[in-house]
């Protein structure tokens, strides 16, 4: 129990810059490879990554972080078969739509 809570704390001091590397080189990549997805099948511009972050600045812990790359992944994948896209682009605007 004292290692779960002190994993809590120390969660709580995660910066937004930390956040966005989390999300982007540890939880997307992860569901990503869970879906069977390649990385430059689901391609994030740097307004959208930030736009993740922005999104889930009040969470402290990465299970947000998480559900937005499944939802993202989701989206690609969905995109790539019904549409026939070799690949999905996400900016800001397409990040808010998706996650609000």
């Amino acid at each position: 129990m004292a290692n779960r809570k002190r994993d809590v704390q120390i969660l709580l001091w995660v910066t937004p810059e930390e956040k966005k590397i989390i999300f982007s080189k540890f939880a997307l990549p992860k569901v990503l490879k869970r879906m069977s997805l390649r990385e430059e099948e689901c391609i994030m511009t740097d307004e959208a990554l930030d736009e993740v972050i922005e999104l889930y600045s009040d969470t402290t812990g990465i299970r947000d972080l998480e559900q937005a790359a499944e939802h993202i992944a989701a989206n690609a994948l969905y995109q790539i078969e019904v549409d026939h896209v070799k690949s999905v682009t996400f900016d800001a605007e397409m990040v808010r739509n998706l996650l609000k």
